[in-house]
């Protein structure tokens, strides 16, 4: 007797328990849904003002620490879309004078890519790592045009790139033929990175 009177409650509660865990699941979801989405909407309004900062890295960029050779021995130094400031603070300790910019202030001047100008100064090396994919395609090439302007003769450019998930689409190779038509040259490139060298005025 007591079986029976005990088994409907247990079928009630067991239900009851799925029930339940069925809701958790779906709430659990849609949280991790909004963070994402949360996630996503960050990093698209600060561009890469917070890339840097959301990796944790306080060192350089292994491609900026491997072919710093390339450059000049001293110069202006403009970091564009500097982060945490990890590679600005790099060409520092090399004895370079680094101006660095970023949407979000952490480290450098606040400049919003493609509605502030880039600093009307004339520049030794510029260095555009992990920053021009978060800007979509007639912005990127507006900033791009800028940092032609913004240098000297015989100026090393530097850029890496990586399809991160809140990144816009880009073409590297036609990025890096905007600049091959404006009197640029290869020094080297690889998937995604490479560095130019202006000829001309």
């Amino acid at each position: 007797m007591e079986i029976k009177s005990t088994l409907p409650q247990f079928i009630c509660r067991f239900r009851l328990a799925l029930y339940i865990l069925g809701n958790c699941k779906c709430i659990i979801y849609s949280i991790k849904v909004y963070l994402y989405g949360a996630f996503l909407i960050m990093s698209r309004k600060y561009m890469n003002g917070k890339w840097c900062v959301r990796c944790g890295k306080d060192v350089p960029t292994p491609y900026l620490k491997k072919n710093t050779k390339l450059f000049p021995e001293k110069g202006k130094v403009l970091d564009i879309g500097c982060g945490n400031g990890r590679n600005s603070r790099y060409m520092m300790g090399l004895g370079y004078k680094v101006d660095p910019i970023d949407m979000a202030n952490d480290f450098g001047v606040k400049c919003v890519l493609g509605k502030d100008p880039l600093p009307n100064k004339k520049y030794d090396i510029l260095l555009a790592n992990y920053i021009l994919m978060f800007l979509d395609g007639d912005v990127r090439f507006k900033v791009m045009g800028e940092m032609h302007s913004r240098a000297k003769k015989n100026s090393i450019l530097m850029m890496e790139m990586y399809p991160a998930k809140d990144a816009y689409e880009y073409n590297f190779n036609n990025m890096v033929d905007y600049f091959l038509n404006k009197g640029w040259i290869k020094i080297r490139k690889s998937k995604d990175r490479c560095i130019l060298e202006k000829t001309n005025e």
